[in-house]
């Protein structure tokens, strides 16, 4: 986790529990001091979320090269160099594509705490 992230947080979260203190909304105060106290697990389930956004647009990019590859092999003229070329290329597609829904699973896994090995 990072810890200037974490810094940030705290700072953020006892600069609104002063102000609620200033304005006696003790509801809102241990709202904040609640998340204060697991700000761990919140910045956790953050920092996997940012993860998985970053291999969701992976997961697109690649996609969209699946279906540029596709469209290159309707459009080829029979030249079975650049075809086979083309199948090569898009299995290695498929196999990064597998790689990154893998790398989905486990993080949306992990932040929910559960152990992806068991």
């Amino acid at each position: 986790m990072n810890s200037s992230l974490e810094s940030i947080y705290i700072d953020d979260h006892l600069d609104l529990y002063l102000y609620a203190l200033q304005l006696g909304d003790q509801v809102w105060a241990d709202e904040l001091l609640h998340k204060l106290k697991n700000r761990k697990e919140t910045l956790r389930k953050e920092e996997y979320r940012r993860k998985r956004e970053m291999l969701y647009r992976q997961f697109d990019a690649v996609n969209l090269k699946l279906l540029e590859a596709y469209r290159q092999l309707l459009h080829e003229s029979g030249d079975e160099e650049a075809t086979e070329k083309l199948h090569r290329h898009i299995w290695h597609l498929k196999l990064e594509r597998i790689s990154i829904t893998n790398e989905i699973c486990i993080t949306k896994q992990a932040a929910h705490g559960i152990d992806h090995h068991s």
